[in-house]
Parts: C-alpha cells; structure tokens; sequence
C-alpha cells in the first residue's frame, strides 16, 4: 500500500497552484481576445447563421476559464473529496459559498452554450423546412394558450382572479358554476331537458 508523505515543499502547497494558474491564465486570455476577434471578423458568410451561437460558447469557455484558473482557483484535497479556494476572490475576501456558486454557475452556462450551438447546427442543417418550422410555431403558441385557458377554466382561485380583474365579479362565478354542474349533470344522463 502506498502512503503519500506531506514534505511541505513549494510544490506541494496552494501557493504554487496559484501561481501556475495564473500564469496560464496570462497566456490564454490574449488568445482568448484573438480568437473571439477571429470569430467575430474573419467569419466567413456560409456560417453567418452560426457565428454568434460560437461566439456565445468561446465568451462563456472564457469566463469559465478566467473564474477557475484565476478567481476560483479549487484546491483539493483528493482522498476526502474536499478543499479550499485560493484565488483572487479569497485573496479579497469573497464568501466561499458566493465563489463555487460563481463558478458552477459559468460552468453551466458553457454548458448551456454547447446545446445553443448543437441546437443552431441542426436547424441549419437538418430542419431547413419553412413548413415544419411553421408547424413548430403554431404548436408552442397552441400549447400556452390552452394551458392559460385550463389553468383560467379549471382552477378556482385563478378564475375568481381572472373575473375580479375584469369587474365581473362573484355573480359570474356562480352562474359559471350552476352552468358547469348543469353540463356534468347532462353528460350523467341525470337531467333530461333545460
């Protein structure tokens, strides 16, 4: 069995990694600027539809860059799955919970990004039907309609909401009611006739 042995050298501390960090950091940031001017200029017209769906995931790959290897900068302590920040956000004295807040939340956005790109792809690539995409839209507008019109009609406390605003008022509500329980007793077979 092999035992790792703390010598407290440089290397070994949370100093280095800082340092290490940041120097990548120093690196990549102006490669980061080069290549968002590129996305940005030297791209060419058949990927006009693309172009800020990229743009989008490259700002997001680096603020995500730039919050783990500069502001967050997680040094971990593997064998308990625990640690400590040492960025700069610790150095100025930013709560720890506000920076792995920080954090996952960029890594989410790149995340969000990567499927905004892939979702661009494919309605560039596959879709491409003016019909379908027609269709789409009806359907998505149909679906919050009738979900607004159930929720209104099904739902006490949203109708009496709904009949105040309009100044209907209570009288409606129980007309509606004495209509509603009509209807359910026609649909029952219980009454007959008006």
């Amino acid at each position: 069995m092999l035992t790792c042995i703390f010598e407290d050298s440089f290397l070994e501390s949370s100093r280095f990694l800082a340092y290490a960090l940041h120097t990548l950091t120093s690196i990549e940031m102006p490669l980061h600027i080069f290549g968002a001017y590129l996305i940005i200029t030297k791209t060419p017209r058949n990927m006009k539809t693309a172009k800020y769906s990229i743009l989008q995931l490259h700002l997001a790959c680096t603020v995500m860059d730039l919050t783990i290897t500069s502001l967050w900068i997680f040094y971990s302590w593997i064998p308990s799955s625990s640690g400590y920040a040492v960025g700069l956000m610790s150095n100025i004295g930013v709560n720890p919970l506000f920076q792995s807040f920080l954090a996952f939340n960029t890594m989410s956005a790149v995340a969000v990004s990567y499927v905004c790109l892939f979702e661009n792809r494919y309605d560039a690539v596959v879709i491409g039907s003016i019909v379908y995409n027609n269709f789409l839209m009806i359907a998505i507008g149909c679906n919050g309609l009738l979900t607004t019109l159930v929720m209104i009609l099904v739902h006490r406390p949203y109708r009496m909401s709904v009949l105040e605003m309009c100044g209907i008022g209570t009288k409606a509500e129980q007309l509606s009611i004495q209509a509603v329980t009509l209807w359910k007793m026609k649909a029952l077979g219980r009454v007959s006739g008006e």
